[in-house]
């Protein structure tokens, strides 16, 4: 493979990213980095820092469990509420911080104006990888010790993902992989949203079916339709060049068709639940 290949595309084709870097008044293409230009690597600090990252998460869940319990708003006012329904409630906030950290570090603003250019942005995306790395490692631990056959999905989403984020590490397609996760860590926020809303709020049918819909509407959006017209957009990449790893082929397919499955799940559960609402008292 050529080294100095320039990736073809930007941002007047696609309306969503560029892989040009801004410089003065003039743009100057950034490379596309391909396999072996490896500028990161997995020294032996790097277990050490997973293993510090993945035991801060393990704190984080304690304490937004305590808080969660002790917080009256996070609640149904004057209702005894059950243990597990704190236990789920204060899990979904961490999977919610999980993603929001992800988002940020990874936005595109930083992922493709500074990460060529700026050591310390670079070093913020990798950050992300990491506490991403982390705290799926860590999810996927606690996963096996509940183990559930619902867990399965879960299981294989948490170990695609970290395999992902391992390449990205490595600079195999970086910024080509990070953006997709960027997208579907960002359609997943209306899901949290929407679970707190069902768990904490399990009287308020009307503010359920809103939600319901509204996070059909933004995870559809986000996880098929814009990660599409990214896939779209680096085709001719990802054909020729990324899928020609069978590893690489599998996750992408793997996380694509587990996006469709859920957009289509929320699409029955809205459609359920409007029919449920419209009918007459």
């Amino acid at each position: 493979m050529n080294e100095s290949y320039i990736c073809p595309w930007n941002i007047e084709d696609t309306f969503l990213y560029s892989y040009r870097c801004r410089v003065g008044d003039e743009y100057t293409e950034s490379p596309l980095v391909v396999p072996n230009a490896k500028q990161n690597s997995l020294s032996i600090n790097t277990p050490i820092l997973l293993f510090i990252l993945a035991y801060g998460w393990n704190i984080i869940s304690y304490y937004t469990y305590l808080y969660v319990r002790r917080c009256k708003w996070l609640t149904i006012p004057n209702t005894p509420i059950h243990q597990k329904t704190i236990a789920d409630i204060s899990k979904n906030i961490v999977h919610f911080i999980n993603a929001f950290v992800c988002v940020a570090t990874m936005h595109p603003s930083i992922l493709y104006v500074h990460d060529n250019q700026d050591a310390f942005h670079r070093q913020v995306v990798n950050l992300g990888i990491l506490s991403s790395v982390a705290f799926y490692l860590y999810d996927t631990v606690r996963l096996f010790q509940r183990f559930q056959t619902a867990n399965i999905a879960y299981i294989v989403h948490h170990i695609t993902t970290v395999s992902w984020l391992y390449y990205a590490w490595i600079d195999y397609y970086r910024q080509l992989i990070l953006y997709a996760v960027y997208l579907l860590e960002y359609s997943n926020f209306m899901l949290y949203v929407s679970y707190h809303i069902l768990k904490a709020y399990p009287t308020h049918k009307l503010l359920q079916t809103v939600s319901e819909c509204f996070q059909f509407v933004w995870y559809g959006y986000f996880r098929t339709i814009r990660l599409t017209i990214h896939l779209i957009a680096v085709r001719g990449v990802l054909f020729t060049e990324v899928f020609q790893s069978v590893p690489m082929f599998v996750m992408f397919g793997i996380l694509y068709v587990m996006g469709l499955y859920w957009t289509y799940k929320l699409y029955c559960k809205c459609v359920r639940l409007l029919s449920v609402s419209s009918k007459p008292l």
